[in-house]
């Protein structure tokens, strides 16, 4: 059953290849368009390799900037906090100053206060008693240098008490316009610290995104570099190819013959004249053999099932030579899953389908011969073991080629 889908499937195509022949498909160039379009390829993979250098070197170049930026900001970071330590510090002695300074404060404010509340005294009792009390206190000097002496203490005194209040008086003065001043230090310290913190979030902030810059700058070198070497390793194996096709169109040009393969063969080739249609009947075959699969439906020995047939099965020596019947042009050369590579040639309205190759000479768009070679036949592990397919076709209409060859 596989065997008559397989066939149903080839008359198809074959119908369909013979109607349009599109343009072939990439997986059945000739060997000389497959080489070149495997240079192109080559070509295109080794722009596509300098430009992802070129750009692995921008991203590369982007990266080295990148950190040598982080390392400034390093840096300025390290200077900010150094910068913030030394405010800190400065705060610090600013307010042990202003504990100082009030504690100093303080004390002199409560001695202030003290005197205040003596003279105050001392003012109350000079108002009830005048000075009754300093001058009983002279009178009861027991002479008169005694009285002198006591003269004499009482002014110093009353001079010393008003002069510690002075003093007194000055020094919390002095103690106010010192503790405004380190007040006005602090305010301004403080105001320096809430900058300088700032500046160190902001470049803390900005060395955060370059890290995460730098981190998206190696994850896209990476990815380059992938790339790049993936690149390299299709151009590796497209360079190989290319050198297998090379050495393979070396030996199929080794290989090929150049002529028919008896003096009878070339002979019935050289006495082709006219037209394609007017040699119906005389044309050479296109390889030595005896016919295996014949013309039309066949029926399947196991199944019973019928299958047509557009052609007909030549079974010869495996790779025997396979010649073009008449004179033409390559059209296409393809791949079918019952019949293996084929190529076709037009003759005028005609076309020579030649199957089961195991090796193509011929190119398409090459003008050939009548005899030239077109490629080599099966093998026995082709899709229809040793031989060679061949099929007469005008449009989609195929023939019976045996009406077309020279009887044997």
């Amino acid at each position: 059953m596989d065997r008559f889908f397989s066939s149903v499937w080839s008359v198809a195509a074959i119908t369909f290849l013979t109607a349009a022949l599109p343009a072939r498909p990439a997986h059945a160039q000739s060997g000389s368009d497959e080489r070149e379009a495997t240079k192109q390829r080559i070509e295109r993979l080794r722009e596509q390799i300098e430009s992802s250098e070129a750009r692995l070197s921008e991203t590369t170049a982007a990266e080295r900037a990148s950190e040598q930026e982080l390392e400034r900001l390093d840096r300025r970071i390290a200077e900010r906090s150094e910068l913030v330590r030394l405010y800190e510090e400065r705060l610090a002695e600013i307010r042990r100053a202003q504990d100082s300074l009030r504690r100093s404060l303080q004390q002199r404010r409560q001695r202030l206060t003290e005197l205040k509340k003596e003279y105050k005294r001392r003012a109350t009792h000079a108002y009830k008693y005048g000075r009754l009390h300093d001058l009983a206190l002279v009178l009861a000097a027991r002479s008169v240098n005694e009285m002198l002496v006591r003269v004499r203490y009482l002014r110093r005194f009353a001079q010393q008490r008003k002069e510690k209040l002075q003093a007194v008086q000055s020094a919390s003065r002095r103690l106010e316009t010192q503790r405004q001043t380190l007040a006005q230090q602090r305010d301004s310290t403080a105001t320096l610290l809430r900058r300088a913190e700032a500046e160190r979030e902001n470049l803390s902030r900005l060395r955060q995104s370059r890290r995460a810059m730098i981190q998206e700058l190696r994850s896209r070198q990476s990815s380059i570099e992938e790339t790049i070497s993936e690149q390299r390793d299709k151009k590796k194996q497209a360079e190989a190819r290319l050198a297998r096709l090379k050495q393979a169109a070396r030996a199929a040009q080794r290989d090929a013959p150049t002529s028919a393969s008896s003096p009878e063969r070339r002979a019935a080739f050289e006495r082709l004249t006219g037209s394609f249609e007017q040699n119906k009947g005389s044309l050479p075959w296109p390889a030595e053999g005896v016919v295996t699969e014949e013309y039309g439906l066949q029926t399947d020995p196991v199944h019973g099932t019928k299958t047509p047939n557009p052609g007909v099965m030549i079974g010869t020596e495996p790779q025997a030579q396979v010649q073009a019947v008449f004179e033409g042009k390559v059209t296409r050369i393809d791949k079918l899953p019952d019949l293996g590579t084929i190529a076709f040639v037009r003759h005028g309205k005609y076309l020579s389908l030649y199957g089961n190759l195991s090796l193509v000479y011929a190119g398409e768009g090459q003008e050939i011969e009548a005899g030239a070679p077109i490629g080599r036949a099966g093998t026995d592990g082709a899709p229809r073991g040793a031989g060679v397919f061949f099929g007469l076709f005008r449009g989609s209409t195929s023939y019976d080629p045996t009406t077309w060859l020279r009887s044997r």
